[in-house]
């Protein structure tokens, strides 16, 4: 269930949303915090994802009850929002949770100053003889000074091709056949931001859980901002042509590109943990051409939860998905790096 539009009100200000999760609820925190995002827009909310000017932070936290049951409780302006249900319907309580959060965006009307004030008693004019001015007399208007005409200056004649000497001896050279030169502008180049690339967002794999290719795509942030220093601009999703890729490049102004697709998803149950098993096909385009182009297959590997639990990470961090894709990544970290190299030059 999905929010309708709302009837335009009160100015609402951006929200900045924090999902909290205990226990094995941290799974579906990624999925509330998309789903509420998604039903909030709807809604007519501005929903940011980094911290802004006037940007409301609201508070979202799950907790388990007892009976595969949760509680939702949401922190809005000092007001508190307890929503529960069973965990199979948890699409349900994210969308009812949106639309008890929305009234709650809204900013105090402003009240008129004329509005605000009680109405005071005007004090009452005294009536005043005012006797009438003498006529005057009326002078006819000035006629306007209209200017001469000024003689038009005569067109110049279009500039003419100049004839090209023929090939031929004895043959005059035609003005408008193929020996004319014809004087072309210099096309510009594309100005390229350095070390800006665009990435598409990897879709969800047939047979996963909702929300598994954001998950994936994060990881990718993850390893292009943090390894590769570029500088991320989320446009489009999943393989997409060459000519909409270079037209999406050049309006970012970014040299390449980078999409992929998932597919082969399963989750195991493993010694030390779930385990994610997936297929990769990543491609990165520079300038309208395929210069990359791999299949990776990504599994978590051992111990990466506790390891990454020991580490003091939290929320997706812990995800099995997340730790799969972006050990696979580390795998070709070397190849991307000189694929997005700052030049150019490959």
């Amino acid at each position: 269930m999905s929010l309708g539009p709302v009837a335009h009100g009160a100015p609402r200000p951006p929200l900045l949303l924090a999902v909290t999760a205990s226990g094995d609820l941290a799974y579906f925190a990624p999925e509330v915090e998309r789903a509420l995002a998604s039903d909030l827009r709807h809604a007519g909310v501005a929903v940011v994802s980094v911290a802004v000017e006037n940007a409301l932070s609201v508070q979202i936290a799950l907790d388990g009850r007892p009976g595969d049951r949760v509680v939702i409780a949401a922190r809005v302006r000092g007001h508190q929002v307890d929503i529960e249900g069973a965990v199979e319907s948890l699409d349900a309580l994210v969308a009812e949770l949106a639309m008890r959060v929305v009234p709650l965006c809204e900013e105090a009307p402003l009240v008129d100053a004329h509005r605000a004030e009680p109405a005071r008693s005007l004090p009452r004019l005294k009536s005043v003889a005012v006797e009438p001015a003498p006529p005057v007399a009326l002078q006819p208007a000035p006629r306007p000074q209209v200017p001469a005409p000024q003689p038009v200056p005569p067109e110049l004649p279009a500039p003419q091709p100049q004839p090209q000497p023929s090939s031929q001896p004895g043959v005059p050279a035609d003005p408008y056949g193929p020996d004319a030169r014809v004087a072309e502008a210099p096309m510009e180049k594309p100005a390229f931001i350095r070390g800006r690339v665009v990435v598409h967002t990897l879709a969800d794999p047939p047979d996963a859980p909702a929300g598994t290719g954001a998950i994936a795509t994060q990881a990718l942030y993850a390893m292009l901002q943090r390894q590769l220093h570029q500088s991320v601009v989320p446009l489009g999703a999943g393989l997409s042509s060459l000519p909409q890729v270079a037209d999406e490049a050049l309006r970012a102004q970014a040299r390449f590109v980078v999409m992929g697709r998932l597919d082969s998803f399963a989750l195991y149950s493993g010694p030390t943990g779930p385990i994610a098993r997936l297929r990769i096909e990543l491609s990165v385009v520079r300038e309208g051409r395929y210069i990359v182009r791999r299949a990776l297959y990504a599994e978590t590997p051992l111990d990466a939860v506790n390891n990454a639990m020991a580490e003091g990470k939290r929320g997706r961090q812990l995800d099995p998905v997340y730790l799969a894709v972006l050990h696979a990544l580390d795998q070709e970290v070397s190849e991307l790096a000189l694929a997005l190299n700052a030049d150019g030059t490959r």
